[in-house]
């Protein structure tokens, strides 16, 4: 059961009529039908009563209908944060500094990365260049000493 499925079931179910939700989906009527046959074969039950002339909902269509939307929509919503995340605009990014840099224009660097990508948590790590130069080597800053941004003052 797949999204596209679901959203060709939403579409008849909406539509209640087979050629509009097909020109809706831009596929063809055939298409259509077949895959929501096979999403009725697939839940063993049937969605919709068609004859030549109506389609009409079941009591079970009615109920798979609503589970189908929160499907479509939670399926959407987890591509939309996959692809923020490989754009960099979400996640988490552990930010090493020095005490020197931290007067020295790191302040509204951090700012302005905060204004860029909001969703991005940042993490603040304060260590002297030898540690964090290790860290940063070892892929790993060590987050005793990390100030996290809620916290950190300064730099917000």
């Amino acid at each position: 059961m797949d999204l596209q499925t679901m959203r060709c079931f939403i579409a008849v179910a909406e539509h209640l009529h087979f050629r509009r939700a097909a020109a809706q989906l831009n596929m063809t009527q055939r298409t259509l039908s077949l895959r929501v046959r096979a999403l009725e074969r697939e839940a063993g039950v049937v969605l919709l009563e068609r004859d030549r002339r109506s389609v009409r909902l079941t009591e079970a269509g009615r109920a798979f209908l609503e589970g189908a939307r929160v499907a479509v929509r939670s399926g959407a919503d987890a591509i939309a944060r996959a692809r923020g995340a490989a754009r960099g605009e979400t996640g988490r990014l552990r930010f090493g500094f020095t005490a020197l840099s931290a007067y020295a224009g790191m302040p509204e660097l951090v700012q302005r990365f905060r204004l860029a990508r909001p969703s991005v948590h940042i993490e603040l790590v304060q260590g002297d260049s030898s540690s964090l130069a290790t860290g940063v080597l070892s892929d790993e800053l060590e987050s005793r000493s990390c100030i996290r941004r809620s916290q950190s003052q300064g730099f917000d």
